[in-house]
């Protein structure tokens, strides 16, 4: 049962992982965005990025983890 316990938890870090590594891999998005504009066109530039990481955040999906049951 250790065993499978361990697989399983493995397995929910691995998702955590992706799922970490997709806000890692989109966390100056906004801030590139906004750079060198000015006050108004900062807020907007930002509030595009924003939009555009939520989309793609909507459309990801993290890669399916192997079916794993916690049988004995």
């Amino acid at each position: 049962m250790q065993k499978a316990w361990r697989t399983f938890v493995g397995k929910l870090e691995a998702d955590a992982a992706a799922r970490l590594w997709f806000v890692h891999d989109r966390s100056g998005t906004v801030a590139e965005a906004m750079k060198g504009k000015s006050c108004d066109g900062a807020k907007a530039a930002g509030v595009a990025a924003l939009n555009k990481v939520k989309a793609e955040a909507d459309a990801w999906q993290p890669p399916a983890p192997p079916a794993t049951t916690l049988t004995q």
